[in-house]
């Protein structure tokens, strides 16, 4: 993330298990969606983030976000956020944890990115 200068969320992600990080990206990229698609900015989505029913643990991560690249469209993090958990994955052999997480694009981008070899 750091290389495609985007900002890191280790200190709330270190937190959570991998279905948990999973969860939150996927009610994220749920609210890209409910926000009108693509093109809308993490700090856009964050300030709807009390109107679209967000959990604490999503609009936490959208606070932070917000804070360090408003500007950069959502969509583009959560895909990016996504590839960087499969690696993780990948690395970390943790394929049996996604068993649980919702199904949709943030889970598919994940078990995309850890079947790279």
């Amino acid at each position: 993330m750091a290389q495609k200068g985007l900002p890191l969320l280790g200190e709330i992600l270190s937190r959570k298990t991998l279905g948990d990080a999973t969860e939150i990206f996927h009610e994220i990229h749920s609210a890209i969606e409910a926000a009108g698609g693509g093109e809308v900015t993490l700090a856009a989505l964050a300030a709807l983030s009390p109107s679209l029913g967000l959990t604490a643990d999503a609009m936490e991560v959208l606070a932070v976000l917000d804070g360090a690249a408003g500007g950069v469209a959502a969509s583009f993090y959560v895909s990016a956020a996504a590839g960087c958990l499969g690696a993780a994955v990948r690395r970390e052999n943790l394929l049996g944890e996604l068993e649980a997480a919702p199904d949709g694009f943030v889970k598919a981008r994940i078990q995309a990115a850890a079947a790279v070899a």
